[in-house]
């Protein structure tokens, strides 16, 4: 497993896809406050959750969608069926590509609200005292969200292994999108859709967005989080070991 994870944190390391997902964070970290009037007028903190909220809607799942590539060129490449044929089991596989993907989609995930938050103490200061209330803060929101973009992402990675194709996987991780907004705006409309998307992992960039977030729903996203990630990994492993590579 140890070598495993240090064969793919080098390619994360080494990914032109990875490199230019975060390089596509900060041109657009720079470009939000200057494209956008209301943005230049929100201190560090209101940016910082709007931010995260703001990026899941625009072109976050977008980003992630392109880079779903990294993981699902493989089965194309060979390489898959090469780490097999050297004795590697299917499960430590899928676990040691999850793992770098996963740290993958962190960077990437955070690298637009940190450079547009950045730019925008710069111009109106973070709005309150940088104490550690604020730091709690900063804190919850930051590492929540990040474990929210996990949870989202270990569904791409079901969709890599149920499909073995990079360009099907990308497609229909990026048709997610759809429905998330579309599960979304019904929720707004009916009770019962509420209840049902509400707890799903999609949903919970709504607790977090907030900044008096409770001890109960902060350990609500954090389970919805951590369940959406063992299922989809189990489920994936599951139809992996059962799959013809060929």
């Amino acid at each position: 497993m140890l070598n495993l994870l240090k064969v793919e944190f080098y390619k994360l390391k080494t990914s032109k896809i990875f490199w230019l997902m975060v390089i596509a964070g900060v041109v657009q970290g720079i470009a939000g406050p200057l494209a956008s009037s209301i943005l230049r007028t929100k201190t560090g903190e209101d940016m910082l959750i709007f931010s995260f909220q703001m990026q899941q809607f625009l072109f976050w799942i977008p980003l992630i969608g392109v880079f779903v590539y990294f993981i699902g060129s493989e089965f194309q490449t060979g390489s898959i069926k090469g780490l097999i044929a050297y004795g590697h089991r299917r499960r430590d596989i899928i676990i040691a590509k999850s793992i770098a993907f996963y740290t993958g989609v962190a960077v990437i995930s955070v690298i637009f609200p940190l450079v547009v938050t950045v730019i925008n103490i710069a111009l109106n200061g973070y709005g309150r005292a940088f104490d550690l209330q604020a730091f709690a803060v900063f804190l919850r929101v930051s590492l929540l969200m990040t474990l929210i973009y996990v949870g989202m992402s270990s569904l791409a990675i079901l969709i890599v292994y149920v499909s073995r194709n990079a360009i099907v996987a990308s497609a229909l991780f990026i048709f997610l999108d759809t429905l998330s907004r579309m599960g979304q705006g019904l929720s707004f409309r009916s009770k019962t859709v509420e209840a049902i998307y509400g707890k799903t992992v999609f949903y919970q960039v709504n607790y977090v967005a907030l900044k008096d977030t409770t001890f109960s729903q902060g350990l609500e996203v954090v389970v919805i989080c951590l369940i959406t990630i063992l299922l989809s990994t189990a489920a994936a492993i599951f139809v992996f070991k059962r799959a013809d590579i060929k």
